[in-house]
């Protein structure tokens, strides 16, 4: 008995001390990648809890009536904030965070001084600030944390595997969300699925055919749509299920060539016919430009690394070839893809054209020239808030209660969004200091993710990072909406992943 208690007792010291901790407990507690794949598949499912803060927040603002009517004094809270909070308490129990270098090694440096940046434009504010823009302050730093959290969340031998499990899990949940707008669409109503986050269809165009598809003249039914509701999936905005369906899209290119089954090449091949088909639906001109900016992109960079990995191999045929490269003749699988999205695209535009050209995709109609006026009258605000304030800006959060003071036309803004710029808004509300900490995180984001060798996730993770980065100067997204601002930083952050991983081998 004490030769066995003593052989046991060697095998628990060589554990990790986080496994020996659960098995002391006999807790089945999957590691964190697990909890990280099913937060970042939850996002776009997310419910807001607003209804449970409204009281709590009346007591973190001034009782005056002068607030805008477009200024969120609430503060909203989500499911997936809950479940951002178990990723958190997985991380910290399953892994050996140095506090430290995680704040301050590589680009964490600058989010940690963006988000001092942010406070000291609150401070010093000429409007008084008011507790809950602290509150929005502190939900705006949690991306920030989980950038800063997730590289030292992965050793060499767990990275690609998880990899490879959350683009499955995001593939699906692409596949879910389109099948949603699709219905949505063609129903032009909510499905009822309120309890997935669904809202009531909120963003619409007028139509002078008032038809959905050219099916509706070929085969009339009597039905007709002065108004064509854009499709949005359970997101809050359809140009934010065009962003997500962008990244989605990209996330499949991967799957397809890093799976080489022929049946998983179709399911994959259905599925991306199925998110072009709702990303056009989403009639999202900003989702429809960054998806085939993209696609260009990323067919053009694979191609070139796989006709380079091809004349490696045939030059040393007897070397064994880096997993994560691609091998002879998968250049061909290129083709069938190929054809796929030029196939997609073809019959969107062919079957929809009427809504397409309602829309004012492919003509200056009364919609465009309507949100075309918009966006002007933001940026000159937003240029006439940076003029006044250079250094860091009209404060934190304040874009919306003084931007009326910069109007410069008689153009109303109460009831607008902000400027269609995330780099615009940073700029105006924390000047040129927040505007070049933010430039140089994105620069040094780059900067690491192109050291890193070439696979195909990889490549669709720096792809959508760029497309992330495009679509930030034609929105907001990225920067105030939820459930992109946590894409945009776990994005980020995988990219840096390599690079990390590389420095630990280093001696």
């Amino acid at each position: 008995m004490t030769a066995s208690a003593n052989e046991s007792q060697q095998q628990l010291s060589s554990i990790p001390d986080r496994h020996v901790f659960f098995s002391r407990y006999n807790l089945p507690v999957p590691r964190f990648e697990f909890f990280l794949a099913f937060f970042l598949a939850s996002l776009p499912f997310q419910l807001s809890l607003w209804q449970l803060f409204i009281e709590f927040s009346k007591h973190l603002y001034p009782a005056i009536n002068t607030f805008p009517w477009c200024y969120v004094k609430i503060i909203i809270v989500f499911t997936t904030d809950a479940l951002f909070v178990v990723a958190l308490l997985a991380m910290l129990f399953s892994n050996k965070i140095p506090w430290r270098r995680c704040f301050w090694d590589g680009p964490a440096k600058y989010l940690l001084l963006l988000t001092g940046t942010f406070l000291v434009s609150l401070i010093f504010a000429k409007t008084p600030s008011f507790p809950v823009q602290y509150v929005k302050l502190f939900q705006q730093a949690m991306p920030f944390l989980l950038f800063c959290l997730i590289p030292y969340c992965f050793n060499a031998s767990s990275f690609r595997p998880f990899l490879r499990g959350a683009f499955i899990s995001l593939f699906a949940v692409g596949i879910i969300q389109s099948v949603i707008a699709i219905f949505q669409y063609f129903l032009q109503d909510s499905l009822g699925l309120s309890f997935l986050g669904e809202k009531i269809l909120n963003s619409a165009f007028e139509s002078t055919r008032g038809e959905l598809s050219i099916f509706d003249s070929i085969f009339p039914t009597g039905k007709s749509y002065p108004w064509i509701n854009r499709a949005s999936g359970t997101v809050i905005h359809s140009n934010i299920l065009g962003s997500f369906l962008f990244f989605t899209i990209m996330i499949s290119y991967a799957l397809y060539l890093e799976f080489r089954s022929k049946k998983f090449h179709a399911v994959i091949l259905s599925g991306i016919f199925l998110q072009i088909t709702a990303l056009f639906l989403t009639f999202s001109r900003s989702g429809l430009t960054a998806t085939f900016i993209g696609t260009v992109l990323w067919l053009w960079w694979t191609r070139r690394q796989l006709k380079l990995d091809e004349s490696k191999d045939n030059a040393a045929p007897s070397e064994e070839t880096n997993p994560g490269s691609a091998s002879t003749g998968r250049t061909k699988a290129l083709r069938p893809l190929v054809l796929t999205v030029i196939i997609s695209v073809i019959s969107c535009i062919t079957i929809f054209y009427p809504a397409f050209n309602d829309r004012g995709f492919l003509n200056e109609n009364d919609t465009v020239q309507g949100s075309t006026k918009e966006r002007l009258v933001n940026f000159r605000v937003a240029m006439g808030m940076i003029s006044d304030h250079p250094l860091l800006g009209v404060g934190f959060d304040t874009f919306q209660l003084v931007k009326s003071r910069y109007n410069p036309t008689s153009y109303s803004l109460d009831m607008q969004a902000p400027v269609h710029n995330s780099y615009l808004i940073i700029a105006a509300e924390t000047g040129f200091l927040g505007l070049g900490i933010y430039l140089l995180f994105i620069l040094s984001v780059i900067r690491r993710a192109l050291k890193a060798p070439f696979n195909v996730l990889h490549a669709s993770l720096l792809i959508s990072f760029l497309g992330f980065l495009y679509l930030n100067c034609l929105d907001f997204g990225f920067l105030l909406v939820n459930n992109l601002t946590f894409y945009y930083f776990a994005v980020a952050a995988l990219l840096v992943v390599p690079s990390m991983l590389a420095n630990k081998k280093s001696p």
